[in-house]
């Protein structure tokens, strides 16, 4: 309390925390009573954000998670089919690398990482997340176990924000702000429907934000240092973005001459990966050469050769993805709160200027080689959000802007919008401009008007921010998928890649349009814009009908594990190191003997029920649908059909066509892992060029084939048909050839579509070939694409 009090004194640009007045007792003094109304609101407004919390959890699921959005087709993304890089689980979407944490969750079930000789991924050594999800599952099924996960670090991460902004400017609505602002930001409404470590490596930033504001102030004591080596241990098994708290640690310890742990922090995460790395080992699993290492040679390899050659070009693309490192969310927010950074003189001044610096200093010497942006410097828009509430609740309050601080604003104003007006199109730098300037103008009105007038001003400036957000990270539900598309890849796109690819430049309102490419669909699946659940497309009216699988079956049981006691020593060995380190930091960093040692026993009583039970709820294997794999041709064998085209559609693209916004038809497959064959494809009789597999092993030749017409062709081909468009895809070669072909319908349920296999009659060349329908009827798209090589326009 007397460093608030003192802190206060010093800076009157800071308003304290309200406190009971000293000498007061608990009476109907009017000051007294001002004050418990205010603890009352601010109570009830943070509830009020648990339960906004809760709401976007179960609103940003599945197929309406703007994970999925990220990887789909409309913008940069051609190669994946529209309905994004997803498989279909349990009647919904779910994106494809979140089959890791399941596969880890899977060798806790079976008590080893692998079978001997195996080589996992570089993503099945982020193990920390699926160990925790896992103790939810003697009671719980495994997909809900990670869903209940998410929604416990997207709360813990809102209250440590709260918390943390709440200290950084000693004001308590500061933090209310700040949490509210953080539940609106693109990573936690877009990881929150990611079954992946990303959105707990975000928590554990948000954590790590605020055990730093200790070490800033000088506590240095044994036992709270003992947790956040724990933690960071913890962080460094969840993701590799521990390396930047690592580093963040180091450095506030060079700063208060703590030499000691000036060393520790990057030894303790190196430590811990090569210790579970060695336990792995034990197993006789290895992991493969660390991709992280690769991707770094590889980048400063291209930037080396690029600024020799074109030191201009150089300069061009190493500003560009340094704006793009910066702007993991909507360019409002960032410019507040970069404002807000500006403005900011307390004592944590240098340890927010660490967190927005060091996350972009870590990830930009990979900017050549990875594609990822909101990835990697996420936990940036944690300080960000910070300074963002405390500029934002400065407009309430009394304080004038000085001078100094007007330039401040101009000169972030002014820097921010320069990026737009470089490298994006006249609308995005419009956008950035107008709203951007919008809630400084008016904070700076409510420190230059009169009394009365400033919350007006400054509510005004809050509901600036907080509809743009809304509009942001909720463009996905709208078909708009710039804004979670730009949290991967970023804003600031060049006209060309590095190697003279076209990149697709588009503006944060484009909206993409789907249709049914027939009449007989009665809607699209949810996430291609219709209403209709993904199930009704996808799942057969006969529950009899085998389908296609992904997970492994063999798991441990209490029967096995009482027959066979090496088996419950291999399972506790694999699981030594998570459980080691988590009951370390609860027991570090809890405050209360009593809240520590009812957490210390819940969480050894969990993994003990696990350990016991652990084959008991585990996810439904027969609702696992592979989406580009569902259809395998095999040597000799051809897919035949036909597609009556709705003049719904027709109207649609010839509508599109006169204003001028199509310049070219794509007519799309979906097909991958072509192996020992030839494939052959024709639409409308147009034959492709034939794709060898050695001509796709040897050239790298992508998949899915994609015919280009122009609009005009197109058209042409449509009416002369009338209205009928067929295709064929054969593949050429023995019968131990195939290739694989996407699907997302049953071929059964509709009618203006037509697929049917034929076989070749082995044995009996004189006999005709066999004809019987196909199962599931080839993933066909017909796209629009504008001039910039977006997609705006999808037949499906």
């Amino acid at each position: 309390m007397n460093s608030v009090v003192k802190n206060s004194a010093s800076n009157p640009d800071i308003a304290p925390l309200d406190t009971t007045p000293p000498g007061f007792s608990q009476s109907n003094h009017p000051s007294q009573q001002r004050l418990t109304r205010s603890k009352r609101w601010l109570y009830a407004a943070v509830s009020g954000l648990a339960l906004f919390a809760v709401l976007l959890w179960g609103s940003l699921q599945g197929s309406d998670s703007a994970f999925i959005t990220c990887n789909r087709s409309d913008l940069s993304s051609p190669n994946n089919p529209a309905y994004g890089y997803s498989y279909y689980y349990s009647g919904d979407l779910l994106h494809k690398e979140n089959f890791y944490p399941f596969r880890i969750m899977e060798s806790f079930k079976r008590g080893s990482p692998g079978p001997q000789g195996a080589k996992l991924s570089f993503a099945e050594l982020r193990v920390f997340y699926s160990f925790l999800a896992n103790q939810f599952t003697w009671l719980l099924e495994s997909h809900f176990a990670f869903q209940l996960l998410n929604l416990l670090c997207l709360l813990s991460a809102t209250m440590l924000v709260v918390r943390t902004a709440t200290r950084v400017s000693e004001n308590a609505w500061t933090g209310v702000i700040a949490g509210l602002l953080l539940l609106l930001t693109s990573p936690m409404t877009v990881f929150v429907g990611d079954i992946s470590p990303h959105l707990m490596a975000f928590t554990f930033a948000a954590a790590w934000l605020y055990l730093m504001l200790d070490l800033v102030d000088d506590k240095w004591s044994g036992k709270a240092l003992l947790g956040r080596y724990s933690l960071l241990s913890c962080w460094a098994l969840t993701y590799s973005t521990a390396v930047a708290g690592a580093l963040i640690f180091s450095l506030v310890a060079v700063v208060r001459r703590r030499w000691l742990h000036a060393i520790l922090p990057p030894v303790v995460v190196i430590a811990t990966i090569i210790a579970y790395e060695r336990v792995v080992n034990l197993f006789g699993v290895t992991f493969p050469a660390k991709i992280e290492l690769l991707y770094l040679q590889e980048s400063l390899a291209i930037a080396w050769g690029l600024l020799q050659t074109s030191p201009a070009t150089f300069a061009y693309h190493a500003v560009r993805e340094l704006g793009n490192f910066l702007l993991v969310d909507n360019p409002v927010l960032v410019l507040v709160g970069c404002t807000g950074l500006l403005l900011y003189r307390g004592p944590y001044r240098s340890l927010l200027w660490l967190f927005v610096t060091i996350p972009i200093a870590i990830a930009y010497p990979f900017l050549f080689r990875a594609d990822a942006r909101g990835y990697i410097s996420s936990a940036l828009i944690l300080p960000l959000v910070v300074t963002a509430a405390a500029v934002l609740q400065r407009g309430f309050s009394n304080l004038r802007f000085s001078t100094t601080e007007i330039r401040w604003c101009a000169l972030a104003w002014v820097m921010m919008s320069g990026l737009f007006l470089l490298y994006s199109l006249p609308w995005n730098f419009a956008y950035v401009a107008a709203l951007g300037g919008a809630p400084l103008a008016l904070l700076l009105l409510a420190a230059r008007t009169r009394k009365y007038s400033k919350a007006s001003f400054a509510a005004l400036a809050l509901l600036v921010v907080t509809s743009s957000q809304c509009w942001w990270v909720f463009g996905h539900l709208a078909e708009r998928p710039f804004p979670s598309h730009s949290f991967i890849l970023g804003q600031l796109v060049a006209q060309h890649d590095l190697y003279g690819q076209p990149k697709a430049s588009v503006a944060f309102s484009h909206h993409t349009t789907f249709l049914p490419l027939t009449q007989d669909v009665e809607s699209l699946p949810r996430s291609l814009g219709g209403t209709s659940d993904w199930q009704h497309f996808v799942e057969p009216h006969r529950k009899d009908v085998a389908l296609t699988t992904f997970f492994p079956s063999e798991r441990f049981t209490h029967q096995r594990l009482l027959d066979e006691p090496t088996l419950l020593l291999c399972a506790i060995g694999y699981q030594a190191l998570p459980v080691a380190l988590t009951l370390l930091a609860a027991w570090s960093l809890l405050p209360q003997t009593r809240l520590r040692f009812a957490v210390l026993t819940l969480l050894t009583a969990s993994f003990v029920a696990t350990l016991i039970w652990g084959e008991r709820h585990a996810q439904n294997k027969s609702e696992v649908f592979l989406l580009d794999q569902l259809i395998t041709l095999r040597g000799g064998e051809s897919i035949e059909g036909e597609i009556a085209v709705s003049p719904r559609f027709i109207d649609t693209l010839e509508q599109f066509i006169r204003q001028g916004e199509i310049q070219s038809v794509e007519i799309l497959l979906k097909s991958s892992k072509l192996k020992h064959g030839t494939f052959h494809l024709r639409f409308f009789g147009q034959e492709f060029e034939p794709l060898s597999s050695d001509k796709y092993v040897d050239d790298g030749i992508r998949f899915p084939r994609r015919l280009r017409l122009t609009p005009e062709e197109f058209l042409g081909e449509i009416r002369r048909s009338n209205r009928r468009m067929s295709f064929t895809a054969a593949l050429d070669g023995e019968p131990n050839a195939k290739v694989y072909i996407g699907s997302w319908m049953r071929n059964d349920r509709f009618g203006d579509r037509t697929a049917r296999r034929v076989r070749p009659r082995i044995g009996e060349p004189k006999q005709p070939s066999a004809e019987e329908n196909e199962e599931w009827f080839p993933a066909i798209e017909v796209r629009g694409v504008n001039k910039s090589g977006a997609n705006i326009l999808y037949g499906l």
